[in-house]
């Protein structure tokens, strides 16, 4: 399984590693109990998008962030996904 979110939240971004977050650590442990034991994870865009405006922390990412990380992501889709039999957005 592919697992695809959006961006990396904070947690991500400092280890460097998708979904490890509290909210990942919960997706991860869900779709062990239904059978899907190494999932490969990554998101759309590749960095953490800090919000300007002080203290708000996250924004989702903009168009040409997604962009400049579209090849990247691509790429994952077209050598990750067919192995791994099923892609889940989040």
């Amino acid at each position: 399984m592919l697992v695809i979110g959006e961006a990396p939240g904070p947690d991500e971004d400092k280890v460097g590693v998708p979904f490890v977050g509290r909210a990942g650590k919960f997706l991860r442990e869900c779709l062990s109990k239904v059978g899907f034991e190494n999932p490969y994870f990554t998101n759309a865009v590749a960095c953490f998008p800090k919000s300007s405006i002080p203290g708000s922390g996250f924004r989702a990412p903009r168009q040409e962030e997604i962009q400049a990380c579209s090849s990247r992501l691509n790429w994952i889709i077209e050598n990750i996904a067919p192995r791994s039999g099923a892609v889940l957005l989040v």
